[in-house]
């Protein structure tokens, strides 16, 4: 467990998300449903049987997206080495809890999946992605890749947007968690 007092990854990268616009109704449903879709995907990655892999399973509202993400799981993931594990940078005070770390079938090296259940690329993905990839780091410096599964409402395949681990984007993200964390007296 961590200290409170740690920003989180998403937390650090809120205001620079475009939602002021959305009606909260509205985000709170997508927050509920991606929050059910992804307990579902971890107790399926994990091999658990859960209430959410249940529902996913069965509710037309969260099947397809279920789907999408089982056909991509099954189709080329070789080892689950990870799921929601806390990760947490003590000197920049920041925490973070992506959602799978595994190995790929023809890939060595690990790799970071986060899943995105929006119809649409947002623009903090590749923010978010290169917190998790400075995050992780210390524990798996061959993590190669980090990127943002985009599961398919309609139950298609999900799609694999990728974010290379580079120092650039790295380097933004921590400059911005510094920058709320200052502002937030932490």
């Amino acid at each position: 467990m961590t200290d409170n007092n740690f920003a989180s990854v998403t937390e650090t990268l809120d205001g620079f998300g475009g939602y002021d616009a959305v009606p909260r109704e509205i985000l709170e449903k997508a927050a509920a449903r991606g929050t059910t879709v992804h307990k579902g995907c971890h107790a399926y990655g994990m091999k658990l049987w859960t209430p959410e892999l249940k529902q996913c399973q069965s509710d037309p509202e969260l099947k397809g997206f279920f789907e999408s993400f089982r056909l991509w799981f099954d189709e080329y993931v070789e080892t689950v080495i990870a799921c929601e594990i806390e990760l947490t940078d003590p000197v920049n005070r920041i925490k973070g809890h992506p959602d799978l770390i595994c190995r790929l079938k023809q890939e060595p090296n690990p790799v970071g999946v986060d899943y995105k259940t929006p119809v649409t690329v947002q623009k903090t993905w590749k923010m978010q992605m290169a917190g998790y990839c400075h995050l992780a780091r210390p524990t798996w410096p061959d993590l190669k890749r980090f990127f943002c599964l985009q599961l398919d409402r309609a139950g298609r395949i999900a799609h694999a947007r990728v974010y290379d681990r580079q120092a650039q984007d790295v380097a933004v993200f921590v400059q911005a968690a510094r920058v709320f964390n200052y502002i937030h007296g932490r």
